[in-house]
């Protein structure tokens, strides 16, 4: 347990207010406004400072008033270091973010090109999702149109068993702290490619849309994105390889074909 937390408990043996106020109370005078953080934080501290006279209405000395009072000013102290830590250390993070910002815009993936393809995945392994998306789109910059070459019992199995089954649960979240910024339906149903291709694109998109309301997630969405996209490409190289493979074979025995017939004829 925090010292806060300490301090409060002993506070609490004291007479303090019955209920935790969770709004702002009307008043007259000034027009009805939502109830703010501030609201809350001033309003619930202010509570918290010492009634005394109902303090000695339940036969507390003064002393003990005293310390009460005491006890109150040390607790709003632990607060405000614990809110000072909290800022500083998010003041740290933005000088990171700053620093791996420059980094990232020193880095020149043309130069990374060049080297081995395992000595490439290495180097973006350490990369954020953020920037290995923009190197893959780059790279496969035209995998929608290449997708057009699947057929169409290959669109409908993705959509269903991968984008359907493993991807869609990972887009549900809380309410209260909800990055992705709108809710997509998918479509199994579809008349031709590019509605298969446009409905496996759509989680893929709205998991890049993700805003960090909380951070954690906000990546993890991003992840989510990341390998979304290589299982497209896994897939993707899979079947046309498959169909590369199914259409040499059936050069291959049409040239047979072609030779025997040749021979017959001779």
């Amino acid at each position: 347990m925090e010292v806060r937390e300490d301090i409060y408990n002993e506070i609490a043996n004291y007479p303090l207010p019955d209920h935790i106020i969770t709004y702002r109370p009307y008043n007259g005078t000034y027009r009805t406004r939502r109830t703010t953080f501030d609201d809350l934080v001033y309003l619930n501290l202010k509570e918290l400072v010492p009634n005394v006279y109902l303090g000695l209405h339940l036969n507390h000395s003064t002393e003990d008033i005293k310390k009460w009072s005491q006890l109150t000013k040390t607790y709003g102290n632990k607060l405000n270091e614990q809110l000072q830590s909290y800022c500083n250390d998010k003041l740290m993070q933005i000088e990171q973010i700053e620093e791996n910002t420059k980094r990232t815009n020193k880095f020149d993936y043309k130069k990374v090109k060049e080297l081995p393809t395992d000595i490439q995945q290495k180097i973006q392994s350490y990369l954020m999702p953020q920037t290995r998306i923009i190197i893959l789109e780059d790279k496969y910059k035209n995998i929608k149109d290449d997708m057009k070459k699947w057929k169409v019992e290959h669109l409908k199995n993705f959509l269903s068993k991968v984008v359907c089954d493993v991807y869609e649960p990972k887009c549900y979240e809380p309410y209260t702290l909800k990055c992705l910024p709108e809710r997509v339906t998918i479509y199994k149903s579809c008349t031709n490619k590019k509605q298969y291709i446009d409905e496996i694109f759509k989680l893929y998109s709205l998991f890049k849309k993700a805003v960090p309301k909380d951070y954690n997630k906000y990546q993890y969405f991003w992840n989510t994105a990341l390998k979304m996209f290589t299982s497209i490409l896994y897939v993707h190289k899979h079947v046309t390889m498959k169909e590369i493979k199914k259409d040499v074979e059936t050069k291959v025995e049409k040239k047979k074909k072609f030779k025997v017939v040749e021979k017959n004829n001779s």
